[in-house]
């Protein structure tokens, strides 16, 4: 695709500037039709600690967008990075392939310009990008996670969780950051270049 001056200026604004790629080309479907995101003050606090932590829970109340955010976050990821494998995990599989659909639909209602990655593989659970990102609905087994290069975890509706669960989940997500850290492979972008080998040997330290 051949872009103008103005497509590539929005390109590096929309890459460096999620809050802005959200209000300006994010819609979804809604029961009034189709919506155009305007993200209210408690989504751009989930973004911002999202930039600037690890890790790290925010509550929030029912219709307060939490999924919507999320949604726009990993997909944001899996457009402008490479190598990164998110995982949604929810009260049940329905419910993390639903926030799947979310994603995809967000994504197909993007002008061409801003795909610059495209989708090569969809089903019911996963989305996998031609940059080698993913993003995989998981429900609510966290065995799901063990031997995966994993870069972002995102769990639902966290009352369902039970203390094992998150354990399991942060443990593997620290072995494997800690990892990368330590033989050289951590960039600008976690486990970028992580060879599947050495992430199943993290998981099993």
């Amino acid at each position: 695709m051949n872009y103008s001056e103005e497509q590539l200026k929005e390109l590096i604004r929309c890459r460096d500037d999620i809050e802005y790629f959200a209000d300006t080309y994010i819609k979804y479907s809604s029961y009034s039709g189709i919506v155009q995101v305007k993200l209210n003050d408690f989504q751009r606090k989930v973004i911002a600690n999202f930039k600037e932590k690890r890790i790290f829970f925010e509550p929030g109340e029912r219709m307060s967008g939490k999924t919507t955010v999320a949604a726009i976050i990993l997909l944001h990821q899996a457009l402008f990075n490479e190598y990164r494998v998110s995982m949604i995990f929810a009260r049940t599989k329905s419910n993390s392939s639903l926030i799947v659909d979310l994603i995809y639909e967000m994504y197909e209602r993007l002008p061409d310009f801003l795909c610059i990655s495209k989708i090569s593989t969809r089903n019911k659970s996963k989305l996998e990008f031609d940059n080698m990102c993913s993003i995989i609905g998981a429900g609510s087994d966290p065995n799901y996670a063990r031997g995966r290069a994993i870069s972002t975890i995102y769990i639902d509706e966290s009352e369902w969780v039970d203390s094992l669960t998150i354990v399991v989940l942060v443990q593997i997500a620290i072995k494997i950051w800690a990892w990368a850290r330590e033989n050289g492979y951590l960039s600008e972008y976690p486990l970028h270049g992580v060879p599947m080998a050495a992430i199943l040997e993290a998981c099993e330290a």
